[in-house]
């Protein structure tokens, strides 16, 4: 399971969840968006980039991230245009994944030719579902 939510330093404030349809069954090993409880991912879509699952960034503002990396994400919205500037995973391109319920930062998502993945923030996900889900 996902062991270390951690939370990143001089992490900005999320805002205010909207209002988000819950699902009325959650399948097993399914990863929530901490805020609003939208299903994300889930923990058979974990792998490993470089020999590990989980990495320590740090962007060009000094924010620091501990993100996990998985090869699928749903309920994601695309918030920027793909950007290969400081990207934490050379040869990569990235672009910024908030939630599309609440508007939260989630992650990245890293493209390289035909390759892509997310990077998810694991502060900013959660194993538990909303109430009644499930």
């Amino acid at each position: 399971m996902l062991e270390a939510f951690q939370s990143g330093q001089r992490e900005p404030t999320a805002p205010t969840p909207a209002h988000v349809d819950e699902p009325t069954t959650v399948a097993p090993g399914t990863i929530f968006c901490a805020a609003c409880r939208r299903p994300i991912t889930t923990d058979a879509a974990r792998f490993e980039i470089g020999g590990r699952h989980e990495h320590e960034c740090v962007n060009p503002h000094g924010w620091r991230w501990r993100i996990g990396c998985f090869a699928a994400a749903e309920g994601l919205a695309i918030v920027s245009e793909p950007e290969s500037h400081w990207s934490w995973f050379p040869g990569y391109t990235w672009e910024i994944e908030n939630c599309a319920g609440c508007g939260t930062l989630i992650g990245w998502r890293y493209r390289a030719g035909g390759f892509m993945f997310h990077g998810l923030i694991l502060a900013h996900l959660t194993l538990e579902p909303a109430r009644g889900a499930g």
